[in-house]
């Protein structure tokens, strides 16, 4: 859980108070001159922190005499000299990322030195380069084409017979470097966000995270293209998971276009830690660019043979032939029910007073089991985390909020009143008839703490609903107890009485107008039984389970739990389940899953709030789910959650021992 708290809260914000403007990240700006963003963006640039300039040293000047390249300009020198300083207090953590402004030169060029020097003053083996300049040319992959030290990506507009051919997709480096240089090729006119994401989900991304890059630099130029300014915000975040979000960007203070302004804003605004603002839903992308470019590049990276040439499906090759003839692109803006939602700007920072909450209450320690008192589902595990996160002191950068019980008419929202009766009756039973209802098929237990303990659990959670919907923290937690992802509407089950997160969302739903669309996440190792059947005909909540399945033996033991339950009526294709069969899975298999399944869908499907059943039994040593999830792979998949719903995102705590 501390690490998720670190992910929501910002662990690399170095100001310890809760106030959101004042947590934000070390981001440094080396700016030789005077240009549009000191004087246009002062509400940014007031909060970065501004690097003392200098040339280059007598190391550095030596590298670039063996590289050829003493003759570059005094002012070359001091920007180059500047930004080195930047990299190493950004790669000694003295600052969390950074950005230079430069000018009069080659932005390739000066990329192309910093990486050298880099490379041979820190002794770096892994670097990564994305360049977003669309009409860049081929100096960066000259120069690296050969190593394996440098991962090289370019999305570039590609014109037979006008653009350099090293610059088609099928050029992907040599010797030691084959696989590090990447081109993905495409067409100005449907190149925009879907494929954009659709890239970063299916090439960039997993081929960085088994790369492992230990700092990224981003080159970036002039830009007039599909995309909006908000969506390179949205590309700082993602990248920001690698690295430990050691991001370096290069960037031509000579453009100053709106468009360029804007984006660049955006980015920055990013590094800093402000959330993504929100997208338009994506739209089918049209991908024969992308499978062109996996094409040549799955034998060289172990994340790219998930598309297996054994499965039954078309193989890529296949596909690619079968398209040369009759593949038709989509026309831009063309009327697709499925694709086409609306854009609504809700994000207000202004409103926002901290950047996360939490809730939780020691009185739900007292529900205990009667019989078995060492059972997994522990009263004190609330009571250790918490203290667990007042040692780190991540706790005391949250703000407190007061604890709750949640009302019957709340509970009805997922429950029968039939239900809710029968659970508050317990409450009135002896100790040897509450024994006797805990020995029983369903995985429960009861004593006459826990219909107010599952009443307090709840409303400590729509507590974090109401602090997150009204725009006064921007994301929380809910430390809360008994679990609720597998009570049913009229039954409990798996330890479960009432289904908190199913609650919060149509709470959220019913009491403020901008929450619309909702996605629950469970990460939780057993499925969230409960859950889906309560939303299975609702395509306004988008429900995605990973958990273990073994063919069905493992709990809660229901075919309904395997992939192919997708959800029925309107909600169809709303419920998506990805079932584990093997004894073991970990980080590997649940960031395959986010890459590959959850985000590109929570894309399209563009949630006004994200909720999560943050169950921790499939951690590491947990001897329920026995699988291999660490804490940096749960901290993982929250921080690409925190990419949507302008960062509003909500966990309520299930299972952990």
């Amino acid at each position: 859980m501390e690490n998720i708290l670190e992910q929501l809260t910002d662990l690399k914000i170095q100001n310890k108070e809760n106030e959101f403007n004042q947590n934000l990240k070390n981001t440094g700006i080396v700016s030789i001159n005077t240009n549009w963003f000191v004087s246009e963006s002062s509400s940014l640039f007031s909060k970065l922190k501004n690097v003392p300039v200098r040339t280059i040293d007598e190391n550095e000047s030596e590298i670039l005499l063996q590289s050829n390249q003493i003759d570059s300009s005094e002012s070359d020198k001091l920007t180059i000299g500047s930004s080195l300083q930047l990299i190493s207090d950004i790669i000694s953590q003295k600052f969390d990322n950074g950005f230079v402004f430069m000018h009069n030169s080659s932005i390739q060029d000066i990329t192309n030195l910093i990486t050298e020097i880099t490379i041979a003053v820190h002794g770096l083996k892994r670097i990564m380069i994305l360049d977003l300049d669309k009409n860049s040319d081929s100096k960066i992959q000259k120069k690296f084409y050969l190593s394996p030290k440098v991962l090289y990506y370019s999305i570039h507009q590609y014109i037979d017979g006008v653009t350099a051919e090293e610059r088609q997709f099928s050029f992907i480096g040599d010797d030691e470097g084959k696989g590090f240089n990447i081109n993905i090729t495409m067409d100005e006119e449907c190149f925009g966000e879907s494929e954009y994401m659709a890239t970063f989900f299916n090439i960039i991304l997993p081929v960085a995270y088994e790369f492992n890059p230990e700092i990224i630099f981003i080159p970036f130029n002039k830009q007039e293209s599909k995309l909006t300014p908000s969506f390179f915000g949205h590309l700082i975040h993602l990248l920001s998971c690698l690295a430990n979000g050691k991001i370096f960007l290069i960037i031509d203070e000579t453009e100053s276009s709106e468009y360029f302004k804007k984006s660049v804003n955006e980015m920055v605004g990013s590094m800093l830690g402000l959330p993504c603002k929100k997208l338009k839903s994506l739209r089918e992308p049209a991908s024969s660019s992308i499978l062109k470019s996996l094409s040549v590049l799955r034998p060289h990276w172990c994340c790219l043979q998930l598309l297996n040439d054994d499965d039954e499906s078309t193989s890529l090759n296949e596909f690619l032939d079968i398209q040369k003839n009759d593949f038709k692109i989509p026309k831009r803006g063309s009327k697709n029910k499925n694709f086409e939602r609306t854009l609504r700007s809700d994000l207000k920072l202004d409103d926002i007073k901290t950047r996360t909450c939490v809730s939780s209450d020691l009185e739900m320690m007292k529900h205990f089991n009667l019989i078995q008192l060492d059972h997994p589902e522990k009263p004190d595990r609330i009571k250790r985390i918490l203290e667990t996160l007042k040692e780190k002191k991540l706790y005391y950068r949250c703000q407190e909020l007061k604890s709750r019980y949640a009302t019957d008419q709340e509970i009805n929202l997922c429950h029968s009143l039939n239900y809710i009766e029968k659970i508050k009756s317990v409450k009135f039973k002896s100790e040897t008839e509450l024994k006797d209802l805990s020995i029983n098929n369903y995985s429960v237990f009861f004593n006459s703490s826990t219909f107010d303990c599952a009443m307090l659990a709840t409303g400590c959670l729509l507590q974090v609903v109401d602090e997150v919907c009204s725009n006064r923290s921007l994301n929380g937690v809910g430390i809360i107890r008994p679990p609720g992802h597998h009570a049913y509407y009229k039954s409990c089950s798996g330890f479960c009485f009432f289904n908190s997160v199913a609650i919060g969302a149509k709470y959220a739903q019913k009491k403020y107008n901008h929450i619309k669309k909702i996605l629950i996440l469970d990460f939780d190792v057993h499925h969230g039984n409960g859950t889906q059947d309560i939303f299975l005909e609702d395509d306004t909540v988008l429900f995605i389970s990973l958990h273990r399945y073994d063919n069905g033996t493992f709990y809660p033991i229901d075919a309904g739990s395997n992939y192919d339950e997708v959800g029925k009526g309107k909600g169809k294709g709303f419920n998506i389940n990805i079932p584990w069969n093997q004894s073991v899975a970990g980080d590997a298999e649940y960031t395959a899953a986010f890459l590959r399944i959850v985000m590109p869908v929570a894309y399209e499907f563009n949630p006004d709030l994200v909720l999560v059943s943050a169950g921790f039994d499939g951690a590491t040593g947990d001897p329920l789910g026995r699988y291999n999830i660490t804490p940096k792979g749960f901290a993982q998949m929250t921080k690409m959650l925190c990419s949507l719903a302008n960062g509003k995102v909500i966990l309520g705590l299930e299972v952990y021992k």
